[in-house]
């Protein structure tokens, strides 16, 4: 897939915000998506630091289990 997006890039060629829209068709539903991210504070940062496992949870299982019953695409006779 491709999904065309619109980028505005600043004097400095650094990329500022980003926009696109998605469409699809999920359980024979149509779903539309817009989503635009504006881009800031680029220069030196802090240094990240991981959480502990105690502090986070993987949403795999989770996630693989409610998308497994989904049908994408639509019929030609829905609207």
């Amino acid at each position: 897939h491709t999904m065309p997006m619109d980028v505005w890039i600043d004097h400095d060629r650094l990329v500022r915000r980003i926009s696109f829209t998605m469409a699809e068709c999920v359980n024979n539903q149509k779903l539309s998506m817009n989503m635009a991210m504006d881009l800031y504070d680029y220069g030196p940062q802090q240094a990240t630091q991981m959480p502990s496992s105690a502090q986070t949870f993987d949403l795999t299982p989770l996630m693989a289990g409610s998308m497994k019953n989904l049908k994408f695409g639509c019929t030609s006779s829905s609207s």
